[in-house]
């Protein structure tokens, strides 16, 4: 992390983001991280995200099978909207979302705002078993279409073999 980085750490989950804004403090970043409790999506509004039993398991997708869940109402902003309200540049980014299957929303309803990004990376646990292979590889097509070269594809819920309609550099 280099000098003068400013680092949005957005979390949706009250608990969870009550424990970010501890572990911000306990390190003393409050200069350089600012939490958000907020979603990024595919819309601006107001959404239910599922709090799991297992708070790293909850999703904006449905129940599913993953142990007990209550609901929590939090605001959801698309890419364009957070990048406008806190003055982002559009360049020299790094994307890192984990959003539980939601992947495939965020990058086909902001591609028009990601083709705008220059010098800028993603980096995303992409959840094959929410999503399904098809609506998975979409997601990759989607980002080379833009402009992003996928330079590695991992996949921790065998045996899904993907075979892609592109080149890429690293497949595992």
């Amino acid at each position: 992390m280099g000098e003068g980085t400013k680092i949005l750490a957005i979390e949706p989950v009250s608990v969870n983001f009550k424990q970010l804004i501890i572990n911000v403090g306990v390190n003393g970043l409050e200069n350089r991280i600012e939490p958000l409790r907020l979603a990024v999506g595919d819309f601006d509004g107001e959404i239910e995200i599922y709090v799991r039993e297992k708070r790293n398991q909850s999703s904006i997708i449905g129940e599913g099978s993953v142990g007990n869940s209550k609901t929590e109402k939090v605001r959801m902003v698309t890419l364009e909207t957070l990048f406008r309200e806190y003055k982002i540049p559009m360049k020299d980014i790094l994307l890192r979302f984990d959003i539980k299957g939601y992947e495939y929303n965020l990058v086909t309803k902001n591609k028009e705002f990601l083709k705008e990004l220059h010098n800028s990376y993603i980096a995303f646990e992409l959840h094959t078993k929410v999503l399904g292979i098809e609506n998975s590889l979409k997601v990759l097509e989607e980002l080379m279409d833009i402009g992003f070269n996928v330079v590695n594809v991992s996949n921790k819920y065998p045996p899904h073999i993907y075979i892609l309609s592109k080149n890429y550099s690293q497949l595992v």
